[in-house]
């Protein structure tokens, strides 16, 4: 019977966990949207920032929800990247719950060439500065 009972709260505890999906604008959804971002734009730099890094330079604003699909269980996001305050850059999100997983997942365009190139070289600028940061 004991075990009985543990193996029930345990599935309500996970199915809790999993049943609410992340906002547009929470800390998950804006982590997992920086993640996918910056490896498009390192890729190019061959250089790896912290996430102390990232938090300083590089952030999610003016996010706002611009659909709810109840059916799958989707939100449609719309945000601005802000670099340094050298350049914002909107993109355009979907946030999800993998129904096989149970993983939150963040769905975008991936960047082309053009916008690779541009946000790599604020990147880079953002590179040498935490570079001479440390140096001091």
């Amino acid at each position: 019977m004991g075990k009985f009972v543990c193996l029930l709260l345990s599935v309500s505890l996970l199915t809790g966990c999993f049943s609410s999906l992340p906002k547009c604008s929470s800390d998950a959804s804006k982590e997992i949207l920086l993640d996918l971002l910056i490896r498009d734009m390192l890729n190019a730099s061959h250089e790896v920032l912290s996430d102390r890094d990232l938090n300083k330079y590089i952030s999610v604003i003016n996010v706002r929800t611009t659909d709810y699909d109840k059916k799958f269980k989707r939100y449609s996001c719309e945000a601005v990247i802000r670099f340094s305050d050298q350049l914002d850059y909107p993109i355009y999100y979907e946030s999800v719950i993998d129904e096989e997983s149970g993983e939150h997942m963040i769905y975008t365009n991936r960047l082309n060439i053009q916008q690779a190139f541009g946000l790599t070289h604020v990147v880079n600028g953002i590179i040498l500065k935490v570079n001479q940061g440390k140096n001091k």
